[in-house]
């Protein structure tokens, strides 16, 4: 079974990097992630709201974002995707 990282690290190889560059910038990324802020990660977790609000919005012709502004104004929603994000770089740690 191929690994998550080696699945990247051969991205990058038939990309014509060397597997030693291939596997530094790949370890470099992991460094990135689980080294995120807090701000950094609530930044992330704003921004997948956002593009979920306007996908939605775009399917439907919406041309006005006010009502996503006041229906996920508690922030009960983008909590849930700061967890996520927070158990996910939680998980890649652990693998």
């Amino acid at each position: 079974m191929t690994t998550d990282y080696e699945l990247r690290v051969k991205q990058l190889e038939e990309q014509g990097i060397s597997t030693s560059d291939a596997q530094g910038i790949v370890d470099a990324e992991d460094l990135t992630i689980m080294n995120m802020t807090d701000i950094q990660i609530d930044d992330l977790a704003e921004e997948a709201l956002n593009i979920a609000c306007l996908t939605i919005q775009n399917t439907l012709k919406v041309n006005d974002g006010g009502y996503a502004g006041m229906f996920f104004s508690d922030n009960e929603v983008k909590e849930k995707f700061i967890q996520y994000i927070k158990d996910e770089i939680n998980n890649k740690v652990d693998n």
